[in-house]
Formats: structure tokens, C-alpha cells, sequence
């Protein structure tokens, strides 16, 4: 079973279960289920392109919607640190 298939089950069973916690801009703490999880990095992924996914993401579940995107598209997935460019 693929790491995809799982995401795609744990939607399917767990839809308004909170599936990532973060804190916003203001340090207050934000959420999204696993439904709403799959929506944006299903909007995400069809906007990218290629073979390889540079990410340098720091804070927020952009990190997590992103690396998502990603292994939904088939891509590698190439993390890069913000802070040293």
C-alpha cells in the first residue's frame, strides 16, 4: 500500500477529524481536517510541474500541503532551508 493510498483512506474515515494543527501569523492555533487537507494540496498539485519539487517552506502547513502536492503528482521532493538559502 502506498503512502498515498493511506492519505486517501484516513480522508475517507476520518473526513472532519482534525488532521493538522499549526500556529498562525498571530501564534494563535489554526487547523485543518483531513478533507480540507486533501482539497488544498489537490490545488496545489495541479499547478505543478516536473519531475522534482523544491520546497522551502518555514512555518504554517504550507510544509505539509506542499510535500503532499507532491507525492500526489509522483514528484521528488527536494526540502530546502529557508534560513540558508
Amino acid at each position: 500500500m502506498s503512502a498515498i493510498s493511506l492519505v486517501q483512506e484516513a480522508v475517507k474515515k476520518y473526513c472532519d477529524h482534525t488532521a493538522l494543527r499549526y500556529l498562525t501569523a498571530d501564534r494563535t492555533l489554526g487547523s485543518l481536517t483531513y478533507q480540507r487537507v486533501w482539497e488544498l494540496s489537490g490545488l496545489i498539485a495541479a499547478c505543478l510541474t516536473g519531475d522534482v519539487l523544491a520546497v522551502a517552506i518555514d512555518d504554517g502547513p504550507y510544509l505539509g500541503l506542499a510535500e503532499l502536492a507532491g507525492w500526489r503528482k509522483g514528484m521528488v521532493l527536494v526540502p530546502l532551508d529557508p534560513h540558508d538559502p
